[in-house]
């Protein structure tokens, strides 16, 4: 299987996990996990050390450029303004003074009255104590409303919250995983190729006489120093691997993909791509842009 098929698994978890990361690292933390988690699937079903050694670098290196992965969509700014309201306190020592001299000195004025004392001395006596418990009173209940009242103010609050864009984060996991797969198709093919050349060489037990011929005629360029007899040599080359099926292919635009570019400012092919039935075998050398 491939390691998007892998993916394609996975994307109900990976999208449900993404939603509920609160800030882009925990996002990318599980962007890595979830490259993990493929390669790992992966490797149980390849039986290729080769093709699972090379799966491990391209992920490793997808794992180290997730940093620059942009994961989140946009942030949302909460903001609470500053609210003011009564706080209640209990009232102080001050109010009970009040409030029980008062009391008592209401107490001692009515209590006179009620004996209906006739001395004019003592009714005024009476009427000033009540007068003055009733003052008292008054006093300890405007202490007892200011207590009550005390104002306490709530600081202003701002949250931010940061929205992951899951949908992507996944597209873009999706295309580095289908770049990933298409490098291990072709190193999975260049395995094949070289182990079926291994097996015909075992099956036929030496050199064959096209072989014997080939290599004779390359040494006599050697030995010649000529040019013109190297490059008639070559193309001799060309010729056998043309009758074992396999293909010689010079750079043209259409193949870039077959070939390693080198910087130049002159386009040329420095060593052909081989290929079998339009398949790569193996990658070319090209000059003329961006290596």
């Amino acid at each position: 299987m491939k390691l998007t098929e892998y993916l394609e698994k996975d994307r109900d978890r990976l999208e449900s996990r993404l939603l509920q990361a609160r800030t882009p690292l925990e996002a990318q933390q599980t962007v890595m996990e979830q490259y993990d988690r493929v390669l790992y699937r992966f490797n149980e079903d390849c039986e290729s050390e080769r093709v699972r050694s090379e799966a491990a670098h391209m992920i490793q290196t997808a794992r180290m450029s997730v940093a620059l992965m942009s994961t989140a969509s946009e942030a949302k700014v909460w903001n609470r303004e500053a609210e003011k309201k009564e706080k209640k306190k209990a009232p102080g020592t001050l109010f009970w003074l009040l409030l029980v001299l008062g009391i008592a000195a209401l107490a001692a004025g009515l209590g006179v009255l009620l004996t209906r004392l006739q001395g004019q001395n003592e009714a005024g006596i009476a009427a000033l104590a009540a007068a003055v418990g009733a003052v008292l009173l008054f006093f300890s209940g405007m202490r007892l409303k200011r207590a009550s009242r005390t104002p306490e103010e709530k600081p202003a609050e701002q949250k931010v919250e940061i929205l992951i864009d899951s949908k992507s984060v996944l597209r873009t996991m999706q295309t580095v995983l289908q770049t990933i797969d298409h490098n291990l198709e072709q190193a999975q093919e260049e395995e094949n190729w070289a182990i079926k050349a291994a097996q015909d060489k075992q099956d036929r037990g030496g050199p064959s006489e096209d072989e014997l011929q080939l290599y004779a005629n390359l040494l006599e360029a050697v030995c010649s120093k000529d040019g013109d007899t190297a490059l008639e040599a070559l193309e001799n080359v060309k010729y056998y691997l043309h009758t074992q099926g396999i293909e010689a292919v010079d750079y043209t635009p259409e193949h870039d993909s077959w070939f390693d570019r080198m910087p130049s400012h002159r386009q040329a092919t420095l060593r052909p791509a081989l290929t079998r039935d339009g398949r790569l075998l193996r990658k070319g050398l090209a000059a003329g842009g961006e290596s």
